[in-house]
């Protein structure tokens, strides 16, 4: 992710607050993008559909995405007021997610931004039926964003990153994740930082109390020699990349575990995740870590594939 030249925008018509609207401008702002904002409804597509005279078809549907027109020139007027580039559409297909697709495949724009919904009380985001498709099948970095705002003085990215499996993914994905977080700092007013999650064999030595057959077969002196062989690899990882060293963390314990509570700790606004493919590059499928993460964290998360994935994913 090295340019921003265009982003589109996932408006949810039912919702009272838009804080995709408002992130994705103010980093169009920062990079000059244009601005996509799009209303997808598989409902009233299916409502037009019953009408066999494509005449009276056409007319249904123009009456029907009325109302999101005027929801969405609404909010696109103070946008186009303060200098920024807009267009806007409606599309009436189901299901929702296909819809959504076809019109990404259609842009082509550099992001995609659309909302989710954090519940504290339960501690799970609302990570929906088509969040899940978007994030399997859209090309473009999604960044899913919750209703907390950005600070006007700067925004908290980290990136988070696993360079002691590269078996799992594409060698590069890791620098694409610290790229990205680079570029976005460009635009933003933005600190930043690098967190690795390890889970190794301190867990087992917490879960055993330190008495079993398995640590003691372990020991001690293999616990170390993994964590030292974990921070060389991050190390080597941050070659070339200009986060200062006091801002690169190693984490003990699981991702799903370790990744919120880093978050929290942190007062993380935004973290930039990868979604991996494992073996083949062509057979694509999220990350178990992401997958199990996603719902338990406070932040806005920028989910990227690597480059050469999200290549063969758009369409001629």
């Amino acid at each position: 992710m090295d340019r921003l030249r265009s982003i589109l925008v996932i408006v949810d018509p039912d919702a009272k607050t838009h804080a995709c609207v408002l992130k994705a401008s103010r980093l169009a702002q920062g990079f000059h993008s244009r601005l996509t904002l799009v209303i997808c409804d598989s409902e009233r597509s299916a409502s037009a559909s019953n009408f066999f005279d494509a005449e009276t078809c056409d007319l249904f549907r123009s009456r029907l995405i009325m109302p999101h027109r005027g929801l969405l020139e609404t909010l696109a007027g103070p946008l186009r007021a303060a200098g920024l580039l807009v267009d806007t559409d409606v599309v009436l297909q189901a299901p929702l997610h296909a819809g959504l697709l076809s019109k990404i495949q259609q842009v082509k724009p550099d992001l995609v931004v659309k909302d989710t919904h954090y519940h504290s009380l339960i501690h799970r985001a609302l990570i929906t039926h088509t969040d899940w498709h978007l994030l399997r099948d859209c090309p473009a970095p999604l960044l899913l964003v919750k209703s907390r705002e950005w600070p006007a003085q700067g925004v908290q990215i980290a990136a988070a990153v696993d360079p002691g499996h590269p078996d799992d993914k594409p060698w590069t994905l890791d620098h694409e994740i610290i790229g990205a977080m680079e570029y976005l700092a460009t635009g933003l007013p933005a600190q930043c930082s690098v967190v690795n999650s390890f889970c190794d064999m301190d867990e087992i030595a917490d879960q055993t109390a330190g008495a079993s057959a398995e640590f003691a077969i372990i020991g001690p002196a293999a616990v170390e020699a993994a964590h030292k062989q974990q921070r060389e690899a991050l190390r080597k990882l941050m070659i070339g990349h200009a986060v200062a060293a006091e801002r690169v963390h190693l984490i003990d314990g699981a991702p799903v575990d370790s990744l919120p509570r880093f978050v929290r700790e942190q007062r993380s606004d935004l973290l930039i995740m990868g979604a991996i493919a494992r073996g083949n590059l062509f057979n694509f499928v999220i990350g178990s870590s992401a997958e199990r993460v996603l719902d338990r964290l406070e932040c806005d998360v920028l989910i990227l594939k690597p480059e050469r994935l999200s290549a063969t994913m758009w369409t001629p």
